[in-house]
């Protein structure tokens, strides 16, 4: 399995962040959903799973019951405000929930932490990548050497 990548604009305000941003190609990442106020690219061979208009979980997902991979994202993390997850299921994983109810957004990261999540905050909007170099690429930072 390859490692995952990925970049999300978390946008609860609708601002349009999302649709100013140019995905560089040398990012390699394909757009894998698109909500109102959320959308989320991955890499070729990150695993995925939907959820129904409700979010994406990047990542692998078992449920605790058993050591079966989960295929299709169980309805009961979003109807639970993502308390499902972390009570019935583990592995490596970051769910973004985004009821079509609400402009609320969840990102809910697996509690081993072994699914990189670097948060970036741009007054209402958050960008959540795997890998710090993904947002030096879209323009997201800009590296500073701290002389003192």
């Amino acid at each position: 399995m390859t490692e995952p990548r990925y970049l999300a604009v978390l946008d609860p305000l609708g601002t349009g962040a999302a649709a100013t941003l140019t995905v560089q190609p040398r990012s390699s990442l394909a757009p894998a959903y698109r909500g109102a106020h959320m959308t989320v690219w991955v890499g070729s061979g990150t695993p995925v799973l939907h959820g129904n208009g409700q979010g994406i979980l990047i990542g692998r997902l078992f449920p605790k019951a058993s050591a079966r991979e989960v295929e299709a994202l169980p309805s009961s993390i979003f109807l639970s405000d993502g308390r499902a997850l972390i009570n019935e299921y583990w592995g490596d994983y970051i769910c973004l929930c985004a009821p079509s109810a609400r402009s609320e957004l969840r990102a809910i990261r697996a509690p081993s932490g072994t699914l990189p999540a670097y948060r970036i905050r741009q007054g209402p909007v958050t960008y959540l990548t795997s890998h710090i170099e993904i947002a030096l690429d879209q323009g997201l930072i800009r590296p500073a050497i701290d002389w003192q």
